[in-house]
């Protein structure tokens, strides 16, 4: 019994100086701040824009950003939306003045109310509930076809097309309305018991609720797209960036961190430009390079142990983003994937360097 009992307290003194003298990645948490770049680049010399939306026969009283479910009036007209209202919540260009005319580009958002035609009643028979016992009913339904449509236009202040971009266009699709076994078609509704309780849903919850949530859904797809792909809107980066803790001296990678710091700041402050940074992200990469050849990831007493070269692989990849140089960050990161800890990191960003390497090519700056 002796002998077990010393074994065991031997493996937990062993484990807990393993635990003492082994040294772990630390992270710290940076953030920047820049102007995003567009996929899309407009013209050079564009600095304003007006929008309108063209809604034809449609009623906005429920379009919101928010995508509200009720319908029904309430009595109060904050639940009411608006042709300015809209105007005003999704079509911004980020980046550009907007002015509520004669700007150096119009956006124009045209709109086409949801027509149903050949509508035609059919019937079926289907087991229902009623009484606890399953009884053949019959049930009613529509077939008919259906239209909708939303595309915007943008045009220079000499009216010549810049873009266009069609984001709804259902023309006489085919659907039904109402239980129909097996039909391939588009469906909607459930079951109606008769021919006025069919109709009834089929103007509130097809005609109206459809054309309401269909408007909002291609309203958002606009706003999503003026500012993923033609704006040029503030946003932020969150990063991890790596150091170490331990019984080990990290006073260099600490120094790295602050260089990192201090990269993200002056980017911050200059919207996006990286010239007054170049020099700290040289610093901290020099700082990273030199730590790396102390690297012994075999040995997790080793000040540059495994988890610690991964993540001064993966900070020296992040760095090399903002020095735009996405192949040598990839390089960096494939490096940094051959370790567990740095696969996590890598999976992080490697999206975004995908991203930055998109947008800085349509701009030339790569």
């Amino acid at each position: 019994m002796k002998l077990k009992l010393t074994f065991y307290f031997l493996s937990v003194l062993l484990l807990y100086s393993n635990s003492i003298y082994s040294q772990k990645a630390e992270k710290h948490d940076l953030r920047v701040t820049y102007i995003q770049l567009p996929l899309t680049p407009l013209p050079d010399g564009i600095k304003s824009y007006t929008a309108r939306i063209h809604p034809g026969e449609m009623s906005f009283k429920f379009i919101h950003l928010n995508k509200p479910i009720a319908y029904v009036e309430t009595g109060t007209s904050n639940n009411y939306g608006s042709v300015e209202k809209a105007e005003a919540d999704f079509l911004i260009l980020p980046g550009y003045e907007r002015l509520a005319s004669n700007g150096d580009l119009k956006i124009d958002v045209y709109l086409k109310k949801l027509t149903a035609r050949n509508k035609i009643m059919k019937t079926g028979t289907g087991q229902f509930a009623e009484d606890g016992k399953m009884l053949a009913k019959t049930y009613y339904y529509y077939e008919f076809d259906y239209s909708y449509y939303a595309a915007f236009v943008i045009t220079g202040s000499s009216n010549d097309t810049i873009y266009e971009k069609v984001f709804r266009n259902n023309v006489n699709k085919l659907a039904y309305y109402g239980e129909s076994s097996k039909d391939p078609r588009e469906g909607f509704g459930s079951s109606y018991l008769s021919p006025q309780e069919l109709e009834a849903s089929f103007q509130e919850r097809f005609m109206m609720k459809q054309e309401v949530e269909w408007t909002q859904d291609a309203l958002l797809e606009i706003k999503k797209y003026l500012f993923n792909y033609l704006g040029k809107p503030s946003v932020y980066a969150d990063f991890d960036i790596i150091s170490g803790k331990g019984k080990l001296n990290y006073s260099d990678l600490d120094t790295a961190v602050v260089r990192m710091k201090k990269a993200f700041d002056e980017i911050t402050i200059h919207r996006g430009d990286v010239a007054t940074a170049e020099q700290y992200l040289k610093d901290a990469i020099a700082i990273w390079e030199k730590a790396l050849t102390e690297s012994d990831p075999s040995n997790n007493k080793a000040r540059i142990n495994d988890d610690i070269t991964a993540g001064i692989q993966y900070n020296i990849a992040v760095a090399s983003i903002w020095m735009r140089k996405p192949d040598l960050a990839k390089e960096w990161l494939r490096k940094a994937s051959t370790i567990k800890y740095g696969e996590k990191l890598a999976r992080n960003i490697s999206a975004l360097i995908e991203g930055y390497e998109k947008r800085w090519k349509a701009n030339n700056l790569i």
